[in-house]
Formats: structure tokens, C-alpha cells, sequence
């Protein structure tokens, strides 16, 4: 299995991974590096996709998305799908979702912590990081990034390319357009339109056409 990046969210869903999956075929892609490395002095960072296509093809075709920002998570869900990988979605042990909900094809990362109440929808490839928490009749678009301890509230959405800060929250029946970035600790009262920076309390539009 490859998990692609290997800054420190890889780090942390490393740490999440089932022991079994901690073995010796399991390593990383990075491109950014003008050498390869070693991963906790154990696993190996693939520099090209040459490598990644090696190894789909002969030792594992899973993939895992570690970064955090929604356009990485994009290209790299995109790239590695296009080299022959399957997406593979990380659950912690003690993320608490619905019995039987079914996440496994979506290549999500739910840390640890995180709480997923009843009839929730979250797009493909998003970031559920710890102690988030996402209300009933919740939607999520696809490569969100819902950073630590924000809340969603009831019946709120998200759209596509979007990050939700630290902390902030969205009231019940919020929509946040697509391609947003909402602030930490903000508190969204208001829909916001797509393409927009949102902060403070309660938050208010501070730049347009972000994208």
C-alpha cells in the first residue's frame, strides 16, 4: 500500500493503520523530494510514478491520501487512480460512525476521535481529522478538509474543495459553496457562496474567488 505524501499527516494516518497494514510493503509517495528517503527509518519514499506503477502492479495497488490541503488530496487521488491505484479509506479504531455505513471505495481518513451521526454524506477522498464531529443529514462534498474539532451541524453542506478550520462551526442548515476556505474558529450563521474565505464570529466574507 502507498500512502501519498509523507509530510506529517502521513505521519499521523501511519500511526492510525492497523497493525497488519504497518508492514514492510507499505511505503510512500513523494515527488517533491530530489531524493528518496526512508520513512521512520523503515519504509521507502517512491520519487516517480514509474515506482508508484511498480508497485501497483506487483506488490499492492492500494493507495491512501496523506496530506491535508483539498487540492492536494484531488491531484493525488486523480494521479495515483490513474496509475493503476485503488483508493482506501482509513478509519481510527475510536472514530465513532454509523454501524454498517459503508466508506471502504471512498479514500477517506477518519482520525481519531471523530463522531459521524445518523444519514451523513462525505464526497470522496475528504479529511475527517480528530475530533470533528458531523451531524445528521450532513453533507460533505468530495476532497474536503474538515480540520480538527470543527462541527457541523445538522442538515448543514459543504461543498467540493473546501476546508473547514479548526474549530469552527457551521450552524444547522448552513451551506458552504464549493472551493471555500472557512477560518478557525469561525461560527457560519450565513450560507457562503462558493469560492470565498470566510472568518470570525460570526463569519463574514473576507475575500472572493478564491480558488
Amino acid at each position: 500500500m502507498i500512502i501519498a505524501g509523507a509530510g506529517g499527516h502521513a505521519k499521523e494516518l501511519f500511526g492510525i493503520l492497523p497493525v497488519s497494514e504497518q508492514a514492510a510493503t507499505l511505503c510512500f509517495f513523494d515527488n517533491t523530494k530530489s531524493h528518496p528517503a526512508l520513512f521512520r527509518e523503515k519504509f521507502n519514499i517512491l520519487c516517480n510514478e514509474e515506482a508508484v506503477k511498480d508497485h501497483f502492479l506487483h506488490v499492492d495497488n492500494r493507495f491512501i491520501i496523506g496530506v491535508g490541503k483539498p487540492f492536494l488530496r484531488e491531484q493525488f487521488y486523480h494521479q495515483l487512480l490513474a496509475l493503476g491505484g485503488k483508493p482506501y479509506t482509513v478509519i481510527a479504531a475510536n472514530a465513532a460512525i454509523p454501524e454498517g455505513e459503508m466508506y471502504e471505495d471512498a479514500g477517506l481518513n477518519i482520525m481519531q476521535y471523530a463522531v459521524i451521526t445518523e444519514d451523513v454524506q462525505i464526497g470522496r477522498g475528504s479529511l475527517v481529522h480528530v475530533h470533528v464531529s458531523v451531524h445528521h443529514d450532513v453533507v460533505v462534498g468530495d476532497f474536503c478538509e474538515l480540520s480538527p474539532g470543527c462541527r457541523l451541524l445538522g442538515q448543514s453542506k459543504v461543498g467540493n474543495n473546501c476546508s473547514i478550520g479548526s474549530g469552527a462551526i457551521l450552524l444547522p442548515g448552513i451551506t458552504v459553496g464549493e472551493h471555500c476556505v472557512i477560518g478557525a474558529g469561525a461560527v457560519v450563521t450565513k450560507n457562503i457562496p462558493a469560492h470565498s474565505l470566510a472568518v470570525g464570529v460570526p463569519a463574514r466574507v473576507v475575500k472572493t474567488n478564491v480558488s
